[in-house]
């Protein structure tokens, strides 16, 4: 045996050990009868996923979260979920279907703690009620929440086009939606490794309903001049402040002929000309009447022609007339 050469030999890539079945067979059988240790998990439970989804109603929050969770220890095991200042309303385990071990809630130390037994994977299923703080034109939630490899939090809130910010966070991204005939927001974030979270959004206010509408409205005109008339094509954009509207009046010289008027909502349009108005410069009125109320923006457009020689008014006429001046008085002289 070249003892002196084993280190050379063997440790190599792709060299093997060669010995006799019989002896193999003895290794073999050793080897089941005494099977390598396996140590146990350093922990007892791991939360892989967490997901909030719920909704704000007035000064409420109701939302719920589903846990996946493994359970690694033996025994009782005390899984910290946070949450201490929401009220969890039920606890459910939803996977496995056929599991009969109930969830079992305890708050220690301001929070929230699952007691639970049986190795193996569980989505527990919890219902939160969070009361939102109200400060000075600022809504706030917050609570704790358990540790987890992911969390993801969706939460809708019965106002639209909001801001909120959220605390902590790996990304946000708002939308607006429409729930039970309302427009709103809908937020979605996913959360960094965290053990409390904390939205803020500022609420809009609202003018009192006895103050009127403020309108301001940006114009473009396109126009076109053809061998007889000049034809407008007239778009009005309209930013409405302080509530809503439900009829616009546009004031049109009285040359001017509408052809057209488009626009979103439009129940009727209609020429009004105002009785102390009279002559080619009196003015005319264009009233539209919408079916609801408009807020925020709107567009309209109006066609309409102008007669040339309306537009234009014709130059006034001399009669020739032999001028003398001083200069050709002299000449003559």
């Amino acid at each position: 045996m070249p003892y002196e050469k084993l280190r050379d030999v063997f440790e190599k890539k792709q060299q093997g050990v060669f010995l006799p079945y019989e002896e193999f067979q003895k290794l073999w059988r050793a080897a089941e009868d005494r099977p390598m240790d396996v140590s146990e998990a350093p922990f007892d439970y791991l939360i892989s996923i967490a997901r909030f989804e719920g909704k704000v109603k007035e000064e409420l929050a109701t939302v719920r979260l589903e846990l996946t969770i493994d359970i690694l220890g033996r025994g009782w095991v005390q899984v910290p979920l946070g949450l201490g200042e929401a009220g969890v309303s039920q606890a459910q385990f939803i996977e496995p279907k056929d599991t009969k071990v109930k969830p079992l809630l305890r708050v220690a130390d301001g929070q929230y703690v699952l007691v639970t037994r049986g190795k193996g994977r569980y989505v527990v299923a919890l219902e939160l009620v969070r009361q939102l703080k109200t400060q000075p034109g600022l809504h706030v939630l917050d609570y704790r929440i358990p540790s987890a490899a992911v969390t993801t939090l969706e939460l809708v809130i019965p106002e639209e086009n909001l801001k909120v910010d959220v605390e902590p966070m790996l990304a946000a991204a708002t939308s607006q939606v429409e729930v039970e005939g309302a427009k709103a927001t809908r937020l979605q974030a996913f959360l960094g490794s965290a053990k409390e979270v904390r939205l803020s959004w500022k609420p809009k206010t609202e003018a009192a309903p006895e103050l009127k509408p403020v309108i301001v409205c940006e114009q473009f005109q396109h126009i076109e001049i053809a061998e007889a008339l000049i034809n407008y094509e007239v778009k009005m954009d309209y930013s409405i402040h302080r509530g809503g509207v439900d009829a616009f009046t546009i004031q049109l010289p009285g040359a001017f002929r509408i052809t057209d008027v488009s626009g979103a909502n439009i129940a009727k349009w209609e020429i009004e000309t105002p009785a102390e108005a009279a002559g080619r410069q009196a003015r005319q009125l264009a009233k539209v009447k919408l079916f609801s109320l408009v807020k925020d923006r709107y567009a309209l457009t109006v066609l309409g022609q102008v007669r040339l020689t309306e537009a234009c008014p014709p130059v006034p006429r001399f009669r020739k007339q032999k001028v003398e001046t001083p200069l050709r008085q002299a000449l003559q002289t």
